[in-house]
């Protein structure tokens, strides 16, 4: 049985198949029979054809509780009026499933708005608004795109947004991808430092951190080559407050994992 579709009775439906049965149970006064209704409506979503039980669901947008889980089970039903029921959604507290929902069904009136989200006070509606550029591919988004990837203090964010930015172009792809080798970087040494031990032969990473910062470089390495790589190992210097020895070590972590300079 599908995550979220708890209550016997919606359980039978969803067996069943039942799209009306569970259209008519979201406005059920149980609570509970409404919030299994709506997460079996997710899970069978690309079954929605009827336009009662788009109704329905369109109805439950406004939810505190369940309206991003019936935007995310509209977004598949082609409904024509999709658009004009997520767009004023971008100004309320579900704007990020409604941007995520805007792009799914690549929707060129939402890019604006969506950009605007990018600098929301939430770091998950930021983050979703950059996902959902990226999904959108308009050109337009690229500035901002470039702006939050470089300067966004979520690190999340900043790598959705170079994510997004690698899908949309621009001029700043570059360096969104210099800032996300730094970050991956710099996580890596605070979480192992006892890699990054000067004079090591072949400094070490875990899996996940190699495998990160090798897909990074070998973006960077495409994108400008050694030059711009050398780039990432001056801004190193910088960092006033780290022992003499990091920028270095890191360099040495970075031409072992690569063999850039090979």
């Amino acid at each position: 049985m599908p995550l979220g579709v708890d209550h016997p009775r919606v359980q039978r439906m969803h067996q069943a198949r039942d799209m009306k049965g569970l259209a008519q149970a979201l406005s059920d006064p149980d609570a509970d029979v409404q919030k299994s209704a709506v997460w079996a409506l997710l899970d069978l979503r690309l079954q929605i054809t009827d336009a009662s039980v788009v109704d329905a669901l369109i109805a439950m947008v406004g939810h505190p509780g369940l309206g991003g889980l019936a935007i995310q089970a509209l977004e598949a039903s082609g409904d024509a009026r999709l658009p004009d029921v997520f767009l004023p959604l971008l100004s309320g507290p579900r704007r990020g499933f409604a941007a995520m929902a805007l792009a799914e069904i690549q929707e060129p009136r939402a890019v604006e708005p969506v950009i605007a989200l990018l600098s929301d006070q939430d770091w998950n509606t930021r983050q979703a608004a950059a996902i959902a550029l990226g999904k959108l591919g308009d050109p337009r988004s690229a500035d901002a795109l470039s702006k939050v990837a470089s300067s966004d203090p979520d690190k999340d964010v900043r790598a959705s947004a170079t994510e997004a930015l690698g899908k949309v172009g621009g001029p700043g792809l570059a360096h969104a991808y210099l800032n996300q080798a730094l970050t991956e970087l710099i996580e890596a040494y605070n979480t192992e430092p006892q890699g990054f031990k000067s004079g090591g032969e072949r400094l070490a990473m875990t899996d996940i951190f190699e495998g990160q910062v090798r897909g990074i470089g070998q973006k960077l390495h495409e994108l400008g080559g050694l030059p711009l790589m050398q780039r990432a190992f001056e801004a190193f210097a910088g960092y006033a407050d780290w022992p003499g020895h990091i920028p270095s070590d890191l360099r040495k972590v970075w031409d072992g994992i690569g063999r850039w300079t090979a």
